[in-house]
């Protein structure tokens, strides 16, 4: 959890940094940011950011607590992640960014800070573990720290030390897990105090881990000393006015990793000191297979120290993808120089260090870590939201909308005191009397659904309110909406009329129902907050309006005359797409909750049910023959007409929504006509399949141009010359209406059948209850 959620916010933070920095230097190219590297405070911000993100992931100070406990994961998943991968994602990024951005402000003090803290932290934290693997991971803390120095100063030679070091710490620190591992499978322990004298008896893990933890102590002639060696050099030579109080701490943090090295394999391998109470750890000794890898590793740390100067080439070639000027060489011996002299400053410390290691693994740890602050931090976050979550998600709904309204008219009060204003001269009131008395009504209907007792009233009149808005889109000569509108305002009068069997018929009084008058302060202020933002809007254009380039794309791009199905299927199908997928699942959640609620009721039913005498709503309910029959004869020409108008949506009013609706409402009516079974096979086909298909549709319209190289949803047209028909065009948006046309069928099937009452139960009846698909 502590990995989770302190590397997750690092990555958004990371996430906000690099949108700065894209927006800063107007490409999202990191080749392009990097070669002209924008500056200002809102580089500086976005520096902060991307660092944030780095040091979260490689767990440097004050970040660092999450990775020791990262290694309860099996061996060699902590081999392959805190040698290899995860913990130097941070490193490469810093690496990649540090030439063009060390010279920001914020850059190179944070670097120092948190490198050298995590250097000298993770360093005293291994020398106090009694756990051989806890005492490795603390240790790549610190040694990740050195890496984000010397890669994070944007020093050449730094960066050639640095890439060289990383090298070298994959090859030593993957065999310590690993034979961290093996001790562990065979003794069952890795505790210190009941290890030791392993030495004797498995001599080739004993070598190999000698030579990785030789090479990590930083001792000739391992591959760790002749890095360790150019990152002194390096630093010696940066030329940064602040490099010796850098060198000191380095040193020091040097020392500490001589002395936890030391002592990690003196510890397991080592002669058993006779002050040991516990008893020592017995069993099997591994196969040679087993120690295969480790050995492999472990001499590779001797055999590439040996070739320093070939690996010095090969990591010349990287750190030149970093910095061109980071083409420096590696050698085992560099001659007696400044970097020799320190490192014996390093070994005696180091031996000074484990001297005084037993006494400090005795003292009492401190109180405040980086665990218990963010465990206390955790804890509570989680019980101050849980108290604020009893307080305003309190179950009543008029609260809800009291917070909701008050979101609201403070965000239009804040827009109107910014001088948000609208301009009056170019509103009309009503472009016609039937436009005026159309809006009159639909005010008029909109007040009485407020004040209606009755829910049945409300929602027809709500229906009428919708009724009134497709009136108005005809009047402003836009008959896709209106159309639009009218086949969903009726789908939804169903729907509402479905769910409204299982409520009361009236509204019921709130316990504590607010006063009259505040209820009508409140909504007339959001009204009127409202109205001023919409015509604020609707006055105050900026730029040129997207209607003239799709006018003129519309026929000449996608090929169709019908701009409002244009746009739905070729300019903003994607959007579409998301639109489809969303009602989709809200479709299935519904159907399943309904599926649900139902089985309950007819469990509890079962129980209480008299065969010879049901309830109503087991009863067969009565149904109109006439209206059965005239909708059993329409249905299939309600079909014809849906496809006319899925079809011809690209070049006159309709499309797939619009003829998806009109099978809609073909359904509703057979429904209100005879119930579920009048549905007839529909029933039996799960409507999860239905919507799959349509969705399945749609995406493959959109990839197949993929496969042909175009653009993702990019139309193709064809024009056939037919026999009888004649000429043909024929565009593959089409498919993609399709695709659309069949969700918006399988969605109102889902919501009729599982809304909608059945016949019979399968108690009383041989007839199958039709079942939503996948239903969880």
């Amino acid at each position: 959890l502590r990995a989770v959620l302190v590397t997750g916010g690092g990555g958004l933070a990371l996430l906000a940094g690099l949108v700065i920095l894209a927006q800063r230097a107007g490409s999202t190219e990191i080749t392009a940011i990097l070669a002209d590297a924008p500056r200002g405070a809102a580089v500086n911000v976005a520096v902060v950011l991307v660092l944030l993100g780095a040091l979260t992931k490689s767990a440097q100070f004050p970040f660092h607590f999450w990775l020791p406990g990262a290694m309860k994961a099996p061996t060699p998943v902590s081999a392959y992640l805190h040698s290899a991968t995860m913990v130097k994602a941070g490193i490469v990024l810093i690496a990649r960014f540090a030439p063009s951005f060390a010279d920001t402000p914020p850059w190179r003090p944070i670097i120092v800070v948190c490198g050298l803290a995590s250097v000298l932290w993770g360093g005293i934290r291994a020398l106090r573990q009694t756990d051989a693997k806890l005492a490795l991971a603390h240790g790549t803390v610190s040694q990740l720290g050195f890496l984000v120095l010397l890669v994070g100063i944007g020093v050449p030679i730094a960066t050639y030390a640095g890439v060289a070091m990383l090298l070298a710490h994959a090859i030593f620190k993957a065999p310590l897990f690993l034979a961290v591992g093996v001790v562990d499978h065979q003794l069952h322990t890795r505790e210190f105090s009941r290890l030791g004298g392993l030495a004797k008896k498995w001599p080739l893990l004993a070598a190999a881990s000698a030579c990785a933890a030789i090479s990590m102590a930083g001792l000739p002639p391992m591959l760790g000393f002749a890095t360790k060696e150019k990152a002194l050099a390096a630093l010696v030579d940066s030329g940064l006015g602040w490099r010796w109080p850098v060198i000191i701490a380095v040193v020091a943090g040097s020392a500490l990793t001589f002395a936890y090295s030391a002592r990690w394999w003196l510890l397991i391998f080592g002669p058993r000191k006779q002050e040991h109470s516990e008893p020592i750890a017995e069993g099997p000794r591994p196969s040679t297979l087993f120690v295969l890898p480790i050995a492999i590793l472990g001499f590779a740390s001797l055999v590439l120290g040996v070739l320093s100067g070939a690996v010095g080439k090969v990591v010349a070639d990287f750190a030149t993808s970093l910095d061109a000027q980071a083409a420096k060489k590696l050698a085992l011996w560099a001659g007696v120089n400044t970097a020799l002299l320190l490192t014996g400053v390093v070994i005696i410390g180091g031996l000074l260090v484990m001297s005084i290691a037993a006494s400090l693994q005795r003292r009492r740890g401190l109180q405040v870590s980086g665990e218990n602050m963010f465990d206390r931090t955790y804890n509570g976050v989680i019980g101050s939201s849980r108290r604020l979550t009893g307080v305003v998600q309190s179950g009543s709904l008029p609260t809800y909308v009291l917070v909701s309204a008050i979101v609201v008219l403070a965000v239009l009060a804040f827009a109107m005191l910014s001088g948000m204003r609208p301009d009056m001269s170019g509103v009309v009131l009503a472009n016609s009397p039937a436009q005026f008395a159309v809006a009159v009504l639909a005010a008029g209907m909109t007040i009485g659904a407020a004040m209606v007792p009755r829910r049945f009233a409300a929602v027809m009149l709500l229906g009428g309110v919708g009724y009134a808005m497709a009136a108005i889109f005809m009047m402003h000569g836009a008959p896709d909406l209106a159309l639009t509108q009218l086949l969903v305002e009726t789908l939804s009068i169903v729907v509402f009329l479905l769910a409204l069997r299982d409520l009361p018929d009236t509204f019921a009084a709130p316990k504590r129902a607010p006063s009259n008058v505040g209820r009508l302060v409140l909504c007339a202020a959001v009204g009127i907050g409202v109205t001023f933002v919409a015509l604020t809007a609707g006055t105050q254009g900026a730029g040129r309006s997207p209607t003239v380039e799709y006018e003129q794309l519309s026929e000449k791009a996608a090929g169709g005359r019908n701009v409002v199905n244009v746009i739905l299927v070729d300019f903003r199908g994607a959007d579409t797409m998301g639109e489809i997928t969303v009602l989709s699942v809200a479709a299935i959640g519904v159907a399943n909750l309904a599926a649900a609620v139902r089985r309950t009721r007819r469990n509890q039913q079962a129980r209480q049910v008299d065969p010879f005498n049901p309830p109503n709503e087991l009863r067969r309910t009565s149904s109109s023959v006439i209206l059965d029959q005239v909708s059993h004869a329409v249905f299939p020409v309600i079909l014809l007409f849906s496809l006319f108008l899925t079809f011809r949506g690209h070049n006159a009013p309709g499309g797939g929504f619009a003829g998806g609706l009109v099978v809609g409402g073909g359904l509703a009516i057979r429904y209100l006509a005879g119930g579920t079974a009048s549905l007839g096979r529909l029933t039996k086909i799960p409507s999860t399949l239905i919507i799959g298909i349509g969705l399945m549709t749609s995406v493959l319209t959109a990839l197949v141009p993929l496969v042909v190289g175009n653009s993702f949803l990019e139309s193709s047209i064809y024009n056939l010359d037919l026999p009888v028909i004649g000429k043909l065009k024929v565009v593959s948006a089409a498919l993609f209406d399709l695709g659309v046309y069949v969700v918006v069928i399988g969605v109102v099937l889902a919501i009729v059948t599982q809304l909608g009452d059945h016949r019979s139960p399968p108690e009383l009846s041989s007839e199958p209850e039709p079942a939503i698909a996948g239903a969880a």
